[in-house]
């Protein structure tokens, strides 16, 4: 079962209630704020103050209302199976939504600017949650690297979530390195390929595990 109600949930939703009500006493009510951001990391979207506050908190309920209906309405063995990994994985989603609300607000006052470094380490600090987690979950149809080679085997989804968890842990620590080295023109590539990368990889390999029969 999926635990909701932790201390570091509950201070990740304070964060982000607290950053949303100073965004509204410290940004002017007619301003507008960047929501998104081109491959070179230049704003090329934006919305008007309320909007940009809420935007992530509506993020974060769709999310959390996602997970609360898995874990009400998913198999029960198959929800303890995954229960480990997406628990992880709320907590961090929910970290990163409240990072970006804190971001937004700092650039609305013009204390800040740079909102893809930002986001590239939070997503680098979510690849090296994620990686230690996976190896630690079991065959399950709502967590994990979920394909037909993994689902029906044990020991292919094991190896594959060892290899997979290796890799996205990798893969943080190298995104980690980009979000304060690479050119911001080229950050979000970094970003695409240390997310995506891991995952391929390690799909690729639970393909020859099976066909060699594991």
């Amino acid at each position: 079962m999926i635990r909701f109600v932790t201390p570091l949930k509950l201070l990740l939703l304070a964060v982000l209630a607290a950053a949303i009500v100073a965004g509204f006493v410290s940004i002017p009510a007619g301003a507008s704020l960047p929501v998104h951001w081109n491959v070179a990391g230049e704003p090329d979207g934006f919305m008007p103050r309320d909007w940009a506050l809420i935007m992530p908190a509506g993020v974060t309920l769709l999310v959390w209302a996602v997970f609360l209906v898995v874990d009400r309405f998913a198999d029960a063995e198959q929800r303890e199976r995954g229960a480990y990994v997406a628990d992880v994985a709320l907590t961090a989603l929910t970290a990163l939504m409240a990072a970006i609300t804190v971001m937004t607000v700092l650039i609305g006052t013009g204390l800040a600017s740079n909102m893809v470094q930002v986001i590239a380490v939070g997503f680098g600090l979510l690849l090296l949650v994620l990686g230690n987690a996976m190896p630690k979950s079991r065959p399950n149809m709502f967590a994990g690297i979920r394909m037909p080679s993994t689902l029906h085997s044990e020991a292919n989804w094991a190896a594959t979530h060892r290899l997979g968890g290796w890799l996205t842990i990798v893969g943080g620590i190298v995104l980690l390195v980009a979000a304060f080295v690479a050119p911001m023109q080229v950050l979000v590539w970094w970003v695409i390929g240390c997310v995506i990368l891991p995952m391929l990889i390690a799909s690729a390999y639970s393909l020859v595990l099976a066909s060699r029969g594991t």
